[in-house]
Formats: structure tokens, C-alpha cells, sequence
């Protein structure tokens, strides 16, 4: 790569991006309902719980399904689950994240049509219009990968 002037010039807008999107109100939502989150004592703990719970259903489920465990496991799992996906600060959290991942994504649609329309940017928006059909193989796995 050649560096030119060009090259520092698209480095200061970069930068300059960077430092509006810090600055607006859904980066601010975004560090406030981190922080609420990370100070949330009963948020951790039912994190904990999930985690606990998922280890477990892992265990059973990689050695034998087929075990009376295995529902016990699972209903603890899903339990776990809801009950951590449902607290006020986690699903706060999620929101903000969403807010985020979605300003994101447009930022570099526009920037990514400026350049060539025929850029496709994937997103991981199941209702983008660019939705691949890769997205959605091995789904479970994408899953299991998140809560560790």
C-alpha cells in the first residue's frame, strides 16, 4: 500500500467519526446501562447461575441425552436463561447494545455504497435486505459461543 496524503486525511475523518459516535446519545445510553449492569450485584449472580447451568447441560449433553438428567439440565438451562434475559439491567444492556450494533451497521452501509454499490455488508440484521444464507447454519452453535 502506497501511503499518500489521501491515506492520513481518511485517517483524521475516521477519527473524527469515531470521537462524534462516543459522543452521542445512544453511545452515552450504551456506557450508562454497562455500568448499571456491571454494578448490578443480582445481575452477576444470575450470570453466574446461567453460566453454572449451562456447564451442566453441556456435561449431559455431550455424554448422554439420554440420561434422566438431561430434561432436569435443560429445564434449569432455559430457567437460568429467562430469568437473566428478562432482569431490568441485562435487558437494558441489550437494548442499548441493539442501538448501537444498529447505528453501526448504517454507518458502514453508507460508507461502503460511497465506495462501490456493489459492497454488500453484512450485517447479522435477520431483516436486512442482504441477509446470507450462511447465517444461518450451525445457529447452535453461535449460541453456545455467545454465553462463554
Amino acid at each position: 500500500m502506497v501511503i499518500t496524503e489521501n491515506l492520513f486525511a481518511i485517517e483524521e475523518k475516521v477519527k473524527e467519526l469515531a470521537y462524534l459516535i462516543a459522543l452521542s446519545d445512544q453511545a452515552k445510553k450504551y456506557r450508562l446501562a454497562s455500568r448499571k449492569y456491571l454494578e448490578n450485584r443480582k445481575a452477576t449472580l444470575l450470570e453466574q447461575k446461567l453460566r453454572s447451568a449451562y456447564d451442566a447441560f453441556l456435561q449431559v449433553q455431550k455424554y448422554n441425552p439420554h440420561t434422566q438428567d438431561y430434561k432436569e439440565k435443560k429445564h434449569a438451562f432455559y430457567h437460568a436463561k429467562r430469568a437473566f434475559d428478562l432482569y431490568e439491567s441485562v435487558a437494558d444492556l441489550r437494548l442499548a447494545q441493539m442501538d448501537m450494533q444498529n447505528i453501526l451497521d448504517e454507518i458502514s452501509k453508507k460508507i461502503a455504497s460511497k465506495v462501490s454499490k456493489k459492497i454488500v455488508v453484512k450485517t447479522g440484521n435477520p431483516f436486512s435486505e442482504y441477509k446470507s444464507k450462511l447465517s444461518c447454519q450451525n445457529h447452535c452453535l453461535h449460541q453456545k459461543e455467545r454465553l462463554r
